[in-house]
């Protein structure tokens, strides 16, 4: 009898592993960027950074001023909860903007202070700059298109699940742990 139990708590331990190897394993999201853009200036004489690129690049290659884009706030409670969840399941971000739309210069901020406050990995999301057409340097071929930025589309694994542009509803944070949380 002593044996079928240590069977049984054996196979038990064994199915529960098997359980959580098949939860932790996700598949990736089918982009894969590399850090690649161009800086220039547009007809109006604005800078425009267009591509894949990392947000400290943004900050170093444009003339942003870096203590005003790194002194806005977000809440770190939600902002923990959302970058939680997206580390820990199969969500992917994909952050658009612009250089030169003031939207952008007022909200990019925020959506990456909430990035910084909730620890998100590098690997759940990825800042794209466009031009004035919203087309990207060496991503034209991208499928995702938006109408306003910025703008974050959600994706669960392959297939977006959500976006917000331009301004959220709420912010930035609450906006995607409600979309996360529909889903």
């Amino acid at each position: 009898m002593k044996n079928m139990y240590k069977y049984a708590s054996a196979f038990l331990v064994v199915i529960v592993g098997l359980i959580c190897l098949n939860c932790s394993s996700h598949k990736e999201f089918a982009y894969k960027f590399d850090s690649d853009y161009i800086v220039f200036e547009d007809e109006a004489g604005k800078e425009v950074l267009s591509g894949a690129v990392t947000w400290k690049e943004w900050l170093d290659d444009v003339s942003w001023n870096r203590k005003t884009a790194m002194s806005t706030t977000a809440d770190p409670l939600v902002s923990r909860s959302v970058c939680n969840v997206i580390n820990n399941g199969k969500y992917f971000l994909l952050i658009f903007a612009g250089t030169w739309c003031e939207d952008s210069r007022s909200q990019l901020p925020i959506i990456f202070k909430m990035i910084q406050l909730g620890k998100l990995k590098e690997s759940r999301y990825q800042l794209i700059g466009v031009d004035k057409d919203k087309v990207a340097y060496k991503l034209e071929n991208l499928d995702i298109k938006v109408n306003k930025i910025p703008a974050i589309v959600i994706f669960d694994h392959d297939k977006e699940i959500g976006r917000i542009e331009e301004f959220p509803d709420k912010s930035w944070e609450q906006d995607i742990l409600n979309i996360l949380y529909k889903n």
